[in-house]
């Protein structure tokens, strides 16, 4: 992550509309999905670790950053983040009750290694949840300069978790309003085939105030409206999952 991203992440986290609508389903979907409180935490590509204060009623909070620059030196999370990429070869004597990873996946090149690897470092009956940019045909220019490696279908993503010894108990798509704009974003910024290009000049801002208050209204509406009917689409999906044998 760029240095000038990473000044601006604690201001999209707060304010941008995405960031808080993606929060609200988050904590909806953690509150109806999480084990029950008592073991440890792991969030996996945690940021600044603003999400922490949340996901500690559920444990103690361990958290995972590569990018030591986005950690505040007067973070009151910062002993708790461990910066090193999560990958097949992470190596810890912890083990997890809830590991959290929100649209870290499709970062690394090896997601069935990476997923393999939070089965193994997490407990019996453990839960794993994880968001991930969705539908392979919105890949763009956007894509790219995040360094993505892929967008998920619904199936593939299901395959993935298998694969690395999950049990899916719930797979669904979440911004079902965004799906349309985002095609035709794939078609004015197609993808030029280079993984990070453009990259520097990448920065993401907060829309003006009407603006981003009217996405985070639509969004919020969406999410109550498709509650309980699984959409057939999305540009993001939302998994939740437990190794395999423990799910009766």
């Amino acid at each position: 992550m760029q240095t000038n991203y990473a000044a601006h992440y604690r201001d999209l986290w707060i304010r941008h509309w995405w960031w808080r609508a993606r929060e609200r389903y988050v904590l909806r979907w953690l509150d109806r999905t999480a084990p029950a409180a008592g073991g440890r935490v792991l969030n996996v590509g945690c940021g600044a670790g603003l999400l922490f204060p949340a996901l500690a009623r559920f444990g103690e909070v361990d958290g995972i950053e590569p990018d030591e620059s986005i950690v505040p030196a007067d973070s009151p999370h910062r002993s708790c983040i461990d910066h090193r990429p999560f990958d097949s070869d992470y190596a810890t004597d912890r083990r997890y009750r809830l590991i959290v990873m929100l649209d870290v996946l499709e970062h690394i090149e090896d997601d069935v290694g990476a997923l393999r690897r939070a089965r193994e470092i997490s407990e019996p009956g453990a839960v794993l949840f994880l968001t991930v940019p969705a539908m392979p045909a919105l890949w763009s220019q956007h894509d790219e300069i995040n360094r993505h490696y892929r967008r998920y279908a619904r199936g593939a993503l299901g395959d993935a978790l298998r694969s690395a010894g999950w049990e899916t108990m719930v797979l669904r798509y979440l911004f079902t309003w965004t799906v349309a704009p985002l095609l035709v974003r794939s078609v004015l910024y197609p993808a030029r085939g280079s993984r990070g290009n453009g990259a520097p000049s990448y920065l993401p801002n907060v829309p003006p105030g009407v603006v981003n208050s009217s996405l985070l209204a639509l969004s919020l509406v969406e999410q109550i409206l498709l509650d309980r009917v699984p959409p057939p689409v999305g540009s993001s999906l939302l998994a939740v999952a437990s190794p395999k044998g423990s799910i009766k």
